[in-house]
């Protein structure tokens, strides 16, 4: 147990008992008279990318009371906050992938330290666990039913640690309590995800792993699943556009694949902020809409994967219009279905920020 100890000049001294893992963060209410602390300002500067002044007002306005999520919405409302900002590192590890033919795997396992990320066991149980994932039937791990059509992320991780074998013949859950013995350090399974073509269609997954320590785990990758209505004879073509799309997945952190995949209570969201952040200007009723949906409209081309223009092609295309000018060249209709990306110890983010994966 932590013991932490308060003072300000409104309120006695407290005396606070929590437990270890609260990891030493903690938010006390002292209303809007009490200075916030500068580990929070910090905090939510880095979350938020707004000047420190700004993050200082926000944590100490009234209603916030200290709340980092509530202060990140303060900011959003006046203007302030920078969306693409929200991600924050959270844990150790890496990220690991396996991919075969219309199939991929990506997971992410944390660790403690960044050292124990370098370990040669540690990664030795990345790579089993994406390949023991991979090989097992697409509805494992699933709350019964069919499995998706394209992207599987709501899995059952015990369950599948349970079932999964690993290089030693074990079960993986096994696996991984003798690799926590052996470092000495907690290890944990984040998360999981299959991305995978529907039966019977044609075309691949692509992937890419972005600082990597071998070809098949880092500290994020993307994959990104494509269709195609016939096997073209340019398949070095469509590989390569594979890579370079799972590429700018990583980079450019799309949430969805199209602005018709977005939920409509991510769209409402963040039509009041937009309101919100309008309320002031003084303009007509009509201008006010007119710029709400315009802004609407930018939204959803930075959040929705197709509508981003490529980073990784010359000219910046967007996703779409690279895919339709290469399915022209190939002889088919190329088609972009799904993607997943993670980035290891990224966590969702303030505001309502979604994790970076999408399906059609």
């Amino acid at each position: 147990m932590t013991f932490w100890k308060f003072t300000s000049r409104l309120h006695a001294a407290q005396i606070i008992l929590l437990p270890e893992h609260f990891g030493g963060r903690v938010s006390v209410s002292a209303r809007s008279y009490a200075a916030a602390p500068l580990a929070l300002v910090k905090e939510l500067r880095s979350a938020s990318g707004a000047p420190i002044t700004d993050c200082k007002k926000a944590l100490e306005a009234e209603g916030v009371d200290g709340d980092i999520a509530k202060a990140f919405e303060w900011l959003r409302k006046k203007g302030q906050a920078t969306v693409m900002k929200n991600n924050r590192a959270a844990n150790e590890g890496l990220v690991g992938i396996a991919v075969e033919g219309q199939a991929g795997v990506i997971v992410e396992v944390n660790s403690e330290t960044d050292f124990v990320a370098r370990n040669a066991d540690f990664q030795a149980f990345v790579k089993d666990l994406a390949g023991a994932i991979l090989r097992m039937p697409p509805t494992v791990g699933m709350d019964g039913g069919p499995a998706p059509s394209v992207l599987a992320d709501k899995l059952d991780i015990p369950r599948l640690l349970g079932q999964g074998a690993g290089g030693r013949g074990f079960p993986l859950s096994q696996d991984l309590k003798d690799l926590v013995a052996k470092i000495r350090e907690n290890i944990s399974v984040r998360r999981i995800a299959r991305l995978a073509l529907p039966p019977g269609a044609k075309g691949f997954v692509g992937s890419y792993v972005h600082n990597a320590l071998n070809p098949s785990m880092g500290a994020a990758a993307g994959l990104v699943a494509v269709q195609c209505d016939k096997l073209p004879s340019q398949m070095p073509a469509l590989d390569s556009f594979g890579k370079r799309l799972a590429m700018h997945v990583v980079a450019a952190k799309p949430r969805f694949l199209s602005p018709a995949s977005v939920p409509p209570s991510v769209l409402e969201y963040e039509r009041e902020l937009i309101q919100a952040q309008a309320a002031g200007s003084q303009k007509p009723p009509a201008i006010v809409a007119k710029m709400t949906e315009g802004r609407l409209r930018k939204f959803l081309g930075e959040i929705s994967l197709l509508e981003q223009p490529h980073m990784i092609e010359e000219g910046n295309p967007t996703v779409a219009e690279v895919a339709a000018r290469l399915g022209k060249e190939a002889g088919c209709v190329v088609d972009v279905v799904g993607f997943v990306r993670y980035k290891c110890g990224e966590v969702e983010g303030l505001g309502g920020e979604m994790p970076a994966e999408g399906l059609k």
